[in-house]
This record gives structure tokens, sequence and C-alpha cells, in this order.
């Protein structure tokens, strides 16, 4: 395993959000990859997802489908889509995207 000496890896799409190293490491253990690309895109696309200075971020699954919500930090939902397969293990995850980064909540 390479040591990045950085503390931050950048995602390969300009001035889009950051992900924590951490981060990087859990989603390639968890099979996460996809739910950073989904954050990071919808950062670029979406106009009113990028309206939101801070925003939470959560994977709720259930059996092999899921649900990806994006809430402006205020339990007020900004975005919901359906996953209809996925792999990631356990009940799902939270996430943070603030300042272009995105992080888990014990990281912010």
């Amino acid at each position: 395993m390479k040591i990045l000496r950085s503390c931050r890896a950048r995602l390969d799409l300009r001035d889009r959000p950051r992900v924590t190293l951490f981060q990087a490491i859990v989603g390639g253990i968890r099979q996460g990859y996809w739910l950073l690309d989904k954050i990071a895109l919808a950062q670029q696309y979406e106009s009113a997802v990028r309206a939101e200075a801070f925003q939470v971020w959560r994977l709720d699954v259930r059996g092999s489908a899921a649900t990806l919500t994006c809430e402006d930090g205020n339990d007020c939902i900004v975005r919901t889509k359906a996953v209809p397969f996925t792999d990631f293990p356990g009940p799902g995850i939270t996430l943070w995207c603030a300042n272009n980064t995105i992080l888990l909540p014990s990281e912010y």
C-alpha cells in the first residue's frame, strides 16, 4: 500500500469536492467509490445541491437496494435518488459535504 503524503485525495473533477484520505480508503474497502462519485457529480450537475454550502448525504440500504438522500443540514431534503442495486455493506452511511470536501461527520 502506498503512503500518500497529502492528507486529502482529490477527485478527478476540476474544482469538485475533495475526499479525505480516510474516506478514500473506506471507499475502497466498502466498495463505496460509486457513492462518492454520485455526491461529487451532484455538485456539478444539480443546481439545488450546489446551492447548499453544507450538505448531509445519507445512504439507507435495504437488502440490495438503497436510497440516497441529500439534506441541507436542517433536515430539509434537497434531493432523493433511488439506487436499485447496491452491494454496499451494512445499513448505510452518512457523509457530509462542506467547503468542497466530502467527509465523515467525525472528521468535521
